[in-house]
């Protein structure tokens, strides 16, 4: 499950790439009062995704969001894609040779891919290291098929207004703090027409689902 805040009767579907970061952290100090730090625990760090992991719509339990206030927030799937770029190809280096040497061994990938090479493979890397196939998978892959399960879709832009809407909801100060920062952001405008349709043609689905909302 993402977040289930019972007692205000609200509940959020996290979208990897999508702010969800943010958005949990902010979720996190509504039900706990206290804001979210990182922290080891028998030797492991704990984040905020283990305590509201991004799971897909097929295995939530939906019977435990039926009577909630159901939100979501969606964002252009190209720009997702580049984010996981910015984010986990450049920042996070997960297709480099030190951290994806095996899964990508064999497959004539390069590692550290710039953005091109990266979009032009978008689904080789993604079916080969899990961390990339987790943070481009499709929109309907979290959220299903059918926008009208969800009371209120938020447009990434509209982050301040859903951060509004929280607030109101449960009646707490909230704010939303940035929590995941690329060192460099990629750009729409460093894609070929190509790279730009085929990122269109893979996240077809998105786009024919929840198109109204980009």
């Amino acid at each position: 499950m993402t977040v289930i805040l019972r007692k205000y009767g609200l509940g959020y579907l996290s979208v990897p790439k999508v702010a969800c970061t943010s958005i949990k952290a902010m979720m996190f100090e509504v039900e706990n009062g206290f804001a979210f730090r990182p922290f080891s625990a028998n030797g492991q760090m704990r984040w905020i995704h283990n305590f509201y992991p991004s799971v897909p719509f097929a295995e939530l339990k939906r019977g435990r969001l039926r009577d909630l206030h159901r939100i979501t927030v969606v964002r252009d799937p190209i720009k997702r894609a580049l984010s996981c770029h910015s984010n986990r190809v450049v920042q996070h280096r997960e297709l480099s040779r030190e951290i994806a040497g095996e899964r990508l061994a064999g497959s004539g990938l390069p590692f550290d891919p710039d953005l091109s090479t990266f979009v032009r493979n978008i689904a080789e890397y993604s079916r080969r290291v899990a961390e990339i196939g987790h943070h481009t998978a499709p929109l309907t892959i979290f959220l299903g098929e059918d926008p009208g399960y969800f009371h209120r879709i938020y447009r990434f832009e509209e982050l301040p207004e859903m951060v509004a809407d929280v607030g109101r909801i449960t009646g707490k100060d909230v704010a939303l703090e940035v929590m995941q920062r690329s060192s460099g952001s990629a750009k729409i405008e460093q894609l070929s027409p190509d790279e730009i349709a085929l990122l269109k043609d893979y996240y077809a689905e998105d786009y024919a689902i929840f198109g109204a909302y980009f």
